[in-house]
């Protein structure tokens, strides 16, 4: 993302309360468990490491969107 990395984007999202319940996963090249925590810290809901297989991408998505998000009035 040209000008943006993915910590401050997930910044800007959490700051919009029509987005701030949306599921968010991280995808990065970074493993340690240090990098896991500050991606869950920063807002993300989960984190994958890449390379990503599909599967477990899209099951991981299935997951996070099995139950409805909680929407407030507004």
């Amino acid at each position: 993302m040209p000008g943006l990395d993915g910590f401050e984007f997930i910044k800007r999202i959490r700051q919009s309360p029509r987005l701030n319940g949306v599921p968010a996963i991280a995808l990065t090249g970074a493993s340690m468990h240090k990098e896991l925590q500050q991606a869950l810290a920063m807002g993300f809901t989960a984190h994958l490491v890449k390379p990503v297989d599909p599967a477990d991408l899209g099951k991981l998505i299935d997951q996070l969107t099995s139950k409805p998000l909680e929407r407030k009035a507004g």
